[in-house]
């Protein structure tokens, strides 16, 4: 499940991308790599995922906290990347906007 989560993130972490690219910034490798990171991740935890659909009470509770866990690390690539801010700081940042 957490791989289907991150590729909707790096979905969503295409509009940045673009607009980076768009106004020619200097960002646009630390969000371009960070999409691609991020997808690739994520199209390798779906495809070692288990054909298992139904959830327990408990399976789901570690889906949300490990997707949170997982958006945060992945969402803080852009910064890290793009040389801003140390990982604590990126972590802390992205932890705050979700």
């Amino acid at each position: 499940m957490q791989g289907y989560l991150l590729i909707i993130l790096s979905v969503s972490m295409t509009i940045p991308f673009l607009i980076a690219y768009n106004q020619q910034e200097t960002s646009v490798f630390a969000f371009g790599l960070s999409v691609l990171a991020t997808l690739i991740t994520g199209l390798f935890m779906k495809s070692i995922n288990s054909t298992s659909t139904k959830f327990e009470f408990q399976e789901s509770i570690l889906v949300v906290a490990g997707g949170w866990l997982l958006f945060c690390i992945f969402g803080a690539l852009p910064y890290i990347l793009g040389g801003g801010l140390n990982i604590s700081e990126a972590v802390f940042e992205t932890m705050s906007g979700l």
